[in-house]
């Protein structure tokens, strides 16, 4: 589950104004609403593979599947070695999690 701080470090790492969250039928947050330019925009990371791509491609993150660890590893290149920083089954999860890990 991803939690409104998280979802608004990851706005931010991507380079979007944090206007607020999107949260789907049950509750659960999924996105953002964010701003680009003078667009409001919805975006969804949690669930959209092209926005979570765009993450990994605009935060150089390193992502990688281990079932030994319990599914989808995130992390960076530092120093010449990946530092795995997030976890989880889920790949999009992931990606947006590792955002609030590095405080970007």
């Amino acid at each position: 589950m991803i939690d409104r701080e998280t979802m608004e470090y990851a706005a931010k790492a991507a380079g979007y104004t944090f206007l607020g969250v999107i949260t789907d039928d049950e509750g659960k947050i999924i996105g953002a609403l964010v701003k680009i330019g003078q667009r409001k925009v919805g975006w969804k990371p949690v669930v959209k593979d092209g926005d979570a791509l765009r993450l990994v491609e605009k935060c150089q993150i390193t992502v990688a599947h281990e079932p030994m660890r319990g599914g989808w590893s995130t992390g960076a290149v530092v120093n010449g070695e990946v530092c795995w920083t997030g976890f989880d089954e889920d790949c999009k999860l992931a990606i947006t999690r590792d955002r609030k890990s590095t405080r970007l």
